[in-house]
């Protein structure tokens, strides 16, 4: 229903409220015809689509494959029971372990679900306790950490200190002395009596045996683990209703229901819900989600990969080779057969043997179907490159295809990669170590 403002209607565009309207009208109009008044036309007006509100751009609730953050709290919905319970795990433990699997949400249930409850608790008010930013440990998490730690006093200040993608320590990290150093660091931080902090990490749950390495945080590990379950039905409903009411979004009858009966159950499946959602957006009809632009999407299941083919499929051939190798730069295998997004310098691409123009242009078109993210640094050259989401990893076969061709060179790559990280923390000129590689 929308009031519509500076007119004398209405717009009832829902089938239950024009039933519930119309059954209104039949009965006072049976009423005035039982006291002797004319009978007129008590029959509510067909809906016009075109009356309904154009929403703005900027009104978009859904994020696609970015991790929802603590400015997208308004419109995070479908986890709020599981939330408490991470609360309530924090008021008697002094550390969490969420664990789940890549695209289970575990970074936005954090970021934009349990901080903003903490922050708002009386236990965690964050009038009285500090929230540093988000550590994402990387090649080197001990630097990591310190910079976090930088404007806070944790000698005195309680912390609730959130390191994210916590299996970069095992991953990115190939000096086991900083491993240690940081996993040490970490573990006096539970332990200490005084400040009380927090620590919540949130880790890829193929990567928890990797912890075994470090004994003493083991034992604390394996009291705080919580394993993140998938949505359920209801869940992905509240994600999909919830924002869009705060919008007025619309959507028409079957849309919804073939949504989640199609991402029940899915792994990654809010990556995937909220790619779909951001795309039903963008072709919406004013206030209006059809079923005709859920079928031309490809459904929740193949949503990503259509996108990712309608942008492959418009380049020329020289373009999509050169899509091809921007790709492939930014994928590392796993330690099993999965392969994994690795966040590069977007300088590194300078690298590739193609025209720096063409590279540019292909790296500005992927951001714009928001396939990968560039996450910018203190300067243009610290500027950083990754997949948005390995969900497209999964779930594009074209690009599956090409890994599994250049799997062999990956792994050397992946070798090259950590000899040359090596040779470097030991003080090594970098054309030694490349030509030590050669």
């Amino acid at each position: 229903m929308v009031l519509c403002q500076d007119t004398d209607y209405v717009l009832l565009d829902e089938p239950l409220q024009r039933e519930t309207a119309q059954g209104l009208l039949d009965y006072w109009a049976n009423v005035l015809h039982s006291l002797g008044a004319p009978d007129d036309d008590a029959t509510l007006a067909d809906f016009d689509p075109l009356r309904a509100p154009e929403l703005l751009d900027a009104l978009c609730p859904y994020v696609g494959l970015d991790a929802f953050q603590q400015h997208d709290a308004e419109f995070f919905f479908g986890r709020s029971a599981l939330i408490r319970q991470l609360g309530e795990h924090l008021e008697q433990q002094r550390l969490l372990a969420l664990i789940g699997p890549s695209g289970g949400g575990k970074s936005s249930l954090v970021r934009a679900g349990l901080i903003p409850l903490l922050m708002r608790s009386a236990a965690f008010s964050s009038e009285s306790w500090a929230y540093p930013a988000t550590v994402i440990p990387g090649s080197n998490p001990l630097a990591a950490l310190d910079a976090a730690l930088t404007n806070v006093d944790p000698r005195k200040t309680p912390l609730v200190l959130v390191i994210d993608q916590f299996e970069e320590t095992f991953l990115l990290c190939r000096d086991a002395q900083l491993r240690s150093a940081f996993l040490d660091r970490l573990t006096a931080f539970v332990q200490q009596p005084a400040p009380p902090h927090r620590v919540i990490l949130t880790m890829r749950r193929d990567f928890v045996e990797a912890v075994g390495e470090a004994p003493a945080f083991k034992l604390l590990f394996d009291e705080a683990d919580v394993y993140i379950p998938s949505l359920t039905a209801a869940e992905l409903r509240e994600a999909i209703e919830e924002p869009a009411r705060k919008v007025g979004l619309k959507f028409e009858a079957g849309v919804i229901e073939q949504l989640v009966e199609e991402l029940q159950g899915e792994i990654a499946a809010l990556p995937l819900l909220q790619f779909t959602l951001r795309r039903l957006w963008d072709r919406r009809e004013r206030n209006r989600v059809t079923l005709a632009a859920y079928n031309a999407i490809g459904g929740g299941r193949e949503a990503l990969e259509h996108a990712a083919d309608e942008l492959y499929d418009g380049l020329i051939p020289q373009n999509q080779e050169t899509l091809r190798r921007i790709l492939l730069r930014m994928v590392r295998p796993g330690l099993s057969e999965e392969f994994t997004s690795r966040r590069i310098p977007l300088s590194d691409l300078a690298s590739i043997p193609e025209d720096p123009a063409r590279v540019s242009e292909i790296v500005q078109k992927l951001v714009a179907a928001r396939l990968v993210r560039l996450s910018p640094g203190e300067s243009a050259d610290d500027t950083q490159i990754e997949i948005a989401h390995e969900a497209l990893i999964r779930n594009w076969k074209r690009l599956l295809g090409w890994l599994n061709d250049e799997r062999g060179a990956l792994y050397k790559r992946r070798e090259l990669t950590t000899a040359a990280d090596a040779w470097q923390r030991r003080g090594r000129p970098p054309k030694r170590c490349c030509a030590a590689m050669c």
